[in-house]
């Protein structure tokens, strides 16, 4: 609490300090210190500490205290060591007498408010030598209000008007704490309700978004579920929240991956039928509660419903059934083998234990498997993935034999051949350029190209258009915004593969060892899957003809060696 500057003409800076521990400094001469003190005994005669309700006086004079009045009596001078310490920590109203005529004692008291942090009630209680003796040195109306006021200012709350004596002085100062009674009355209401206003402004403000939740949820699960044409069942509370241990008597067990979106467990073998085909349950948290979620199991399931029901393929997991609860979504599928492609191809190009070997034989299997089944999503149901990737792809072998499911047709539209699409879907390198730099594109188109980059990793390396293509532009450090990188990188991609030849060359330099056979054969196919004009591109049909190991492809390759009447060249394994 620091004392204001003061400036006046009548107070002047005497440059007193608080003198050290145990020195006493005296304030006024011997004679009005008497004075003080005989009218001191006249004030408080017959007076007891009851009468005060037993609150501490502090002497800015040095006065000694009256009688029975010892123990709630402070002198600044005295004790002044331990009263500051006091007054911080005190919560009880404090009186403070002092000559409002000695600027000595004005400058000690200001002093003593200026080392105060903080500080209880101080009500000031004027004392000067006998009233009837200080007529000629009283200041003058003005000096003393300027007095009171640097006082009031310095840190003094309320003061005792005029010099009361007797039972005159008990009321006076029983009222001035009555009046900081109910001053600190109001504002610890004040505080209070202040407090409870917060706090029920924040409880109220809680309820809100607790009801405006609950409001988003029916609109999104109960109305727009049914508005939508979702397909989805309602919530079923009997399925408790979270990620249960068991669904409709199937019981989950390891977890083979994870998603942005939730899990996928391995369902446990019924041990009543051993016969069952491998099941696994993908799980999709509700937490996100958006309509894009709601659009996006809206896609999945009615295209699984299609591809299960209507148009399946051995290469296309397969839906069994949907569960509802208050917090998931629950898809009971078809199990496609315990990994991706993804983390096979990681596997293939590790080193050490890691390392898991594949054949041009079983390369050769993946992409004819893949595009068969493109073949059937495009010219069967007319269906476009729209995020096709390793990661997506679900892969299972033998010691001979590979096998793939294409899964995850969340991003997936139904559309006719002839369609153009406007929104920005699926996952970097995987996206066709012409889907982030035009502002429509042909989804089947996309497709092929996606697929095409998917064959660039089977034959090379994982993250193929990253690390060769990706590469300078990530080097350049310049701060940019998500969809500017996205356009710059597929920039990069097109003026890479707008190059003739560019294909053949990226195989000859970065292509496998162990898959050399597959070199002319994957040369063609890629060169037409990744041909940057959409209207130059393969066709589904075209990738599954100009797979290594077709006969269109194997005619092709060894249409030189008709012509010359020359043997006929090794089929690609």
């Amino acid at each position: 609490m620091g004392a204001p500057e003061v400036v006046h003409n009548n107070i002047k800076a005497s440059g007193m300090l608080f003198p050290a521990p145990g020195k006493h400094l005296a304030v006024g001469g011997a004679d009005e210190l008497s004075d003080g003190q005989v009218w001191l005994s006249r004030r408080f005669a017959r007076l007891a500490p009851k009468h005060f309700n037993e609150i501490a006086f502090i002497s800015v004079a040095g006065l000694n205290p009256p009688p029975g009045f010892s123990e709630f009596w402070f002198n600044i001078m005295r004790n002044q060591d331990g009263l500051l310490d006091h007054v911080n920590n005190c919560q009880d109203p404090l009186i403070i007498l002092m000559d409002l005529h000695d600027s000595r004692q004005v400058d000690v008291l200001l002093q003593f408010l200026g080392a105060l942090e903080e500080s209880p009630p101080l009500i000031l209680m004027p004392h000067s030598s006998d009233p009837a003796l200080q007529q000629t040195k009283r200041r003058s109306a003005t000096d003393c209000s300027t007095v009171v006021q640097a006082l009031l200012d310095g840190g003094v709350h309320d003061m005792v008007v005029g010099e009361p004596e007797g039972f005159k002085l008990a009321c006076a100062v029983q009222a001035r704490l009555s009046c900081q009674h109910k001053r600190m009355q109001s504002l610890s209401e004040a505080h209070y309700n202040s407090s409870n206003q917060e706090y029920l402004a924040e409880e109220s403000s809680l309820r809100r978004t607790h009801q405006l939740k609950e409001c988003i949820e029916v609109m999104l699960w109960e109305y727009l579920r049914v508005r939508l044409g979702s397909g989805l069942p309602a919530v079923d509370y009997n399925i408790c929240h979270g990620e249960p241990h068991q669904i409709d008597n199937f019981e989950c067990g390891t977890v083979l991956g994870k998603g942005s979106y939730g899990k996928v467990f391995m369902i446990k073998p019924n041990e009543n039928d051993p016969t069952a085909p491998a099941q696994v349950i993908k799980s999709v948290s509700k937490a996100e509660g958006s309509i894009h979620l709601l659009k996006a199991l809206k896609n999945e399931f009615t295209t699984m419903q299609i591809l299960t029901e209507k148009w399946p393929h051995p290469n296309v997991t397969k839906l069994y059934d949907v569960y509802h609860s208050k917090t998931h979504l629950f898809f009971r599928m078809e199990c496609g083998g315990p990994e991706n492609l993804s983390h096979r191809l990681k596997s293939r190009d590790g080193k050490g234990d890691d390392f898991r070997p594949m054949s041009a034989q079983k390369a050769t299997s993946v992409m004819k498997q893949c595009a068969a089944v493109l073949e059937h999503l495009h010219l069967g149901p007319c269906i476009a993935h729209r995020d096709i990737k390793p990661g997506n792809i679900i892969f299972s072998e033998s010691a001979n034999n590979v096998m793939i499911k294409l899964s995850d047709f969340g991003l997936a539209i139904c559309a006719s051949q002839k369609s153009k699409c406007r929104n920005a879907q699926g996952t970097l390198p995987f996206m066709a350029p012409e889907v982030i730099l035009e502002d429509v594109h042909d989804v089947f188109a996309a497709d092929v190209w996606s697929m095409g980059v998917v064959f660039l990793e089977l034959t090379c390396f994982v993250g193929f258009v990253q690390q060769v293509l990706f590469k300078a532009k990530e080097s350049s450090g310049q701060d940019r915004s998500k969809s500017e990188e996205r356009k710059q990188l597929m920039t990069a991609v097109s003026s890479r593969f707008n190059v003739q030849g560019c294909v053949k060359r990226l195989l000859d330099e970065h292509l496998r060892h162990e898959l050399q056979s597959l070199s002319a054969s994957s040369s063609v196919l890629l060169n037409g899957m990744l041909k940057l004009s959409p209207s130059d591109r393969f066709g589904a049909k075209d990738v599954v003809d100009w797979c290594p190991g077709h006969v269109m492809n194997e005619w092709f390759l060894n249409w030189p060696l008709l012509q010359q009447g020359l043997p006929l060249a090794a089929p690609s394994a």
